[in-house]
């Protein structure tokens, strides 16, 4: 089994991305999805960032809530790069298990990390290949003005809050453009596919 780790910064259209290589067979291991459910009352990370964050972050039923939390550590370096060690820790951890299962199990022909801190927390070293979705600065803030109503500062505050793609680049094996239509994406990923899997 191939494994093609897939990242990019906010509203650069990863998980549009992601979405047609599911379409094409891929088993998707969603690292957020991996994040929340190990955040989740009684999971892995829990107890860890209850420790380092307090009680203050659990809503009514005693989960973590994230949006709470986002707002402790948006704007502090430090809390941000504690919750990140954890998060990352047990993401890893998580995907290495799912890897070698799915290895073991034989039935997909290729497994995709979708991750966007995927260079930040190397698991670029657990992926054969690795994907940069890249739309430029403009089409990302008209992205997150209409999807996330966000205004215009914020939306540069979310992206300039982020890894710079020329760090990302050093990292990246192949870099799919995604400023135009959806046809024009699938017509690209199709193509990389092919490629990636020969």
């Amino acid at each position: 089994m191939k494994v093609l780790g897939l990242t990019g910064s906010i509203a650069s259209g990863k998980s549009t991305v992601s979405g047609i290589l599911r379409l094409h067979g891929g088993y998707i291991l969603d690292a957020d999805e991996i994040n929340h459910y190990n955040m989740l009352r009684g999971n892995r990370a829990y107890k860890e960032i209850i420790d380092v964050f307090g009680r203050a972050i659990l809503d009514e039923d005693s989960e973590i809530d994230r949006s709470l939390l986002g707002e402790k550590v948006f704007s502090h370096k430090a809390k941000l790069s504690a919750l990140e060690e954890i998060a990352h820790r047990h993401v890893k951890e998580y995907t290495l298990e799912k890897l070698k299962e799915l290895e073991a199990e034989g039935t997909h022909v290729f497994c995709v990390i979708d991750a966007p801190l995927l260079i930040e927390a190397n698991m670029q070293f657990y992926c054969d290949s690795v994907w940069l979705v890249f739309a430029d600065t403009h089409t990302r803030v008209k992205r997150l003005l209409s999807r996330n109503n966000y205004t215009h500062e914020q939306a540069l505050a979310r992206i300039n809050a982020q890894t710079p793609y020329s760090a990302l680049l050093k990292h990246a094996d192949t870099v799919i453009y995604n400023a135009g239509t959806r046809e024009e994406l699938e017509a690209r990923v199709d193509r990389e596919l092919l490629k990636f899997l020969k």
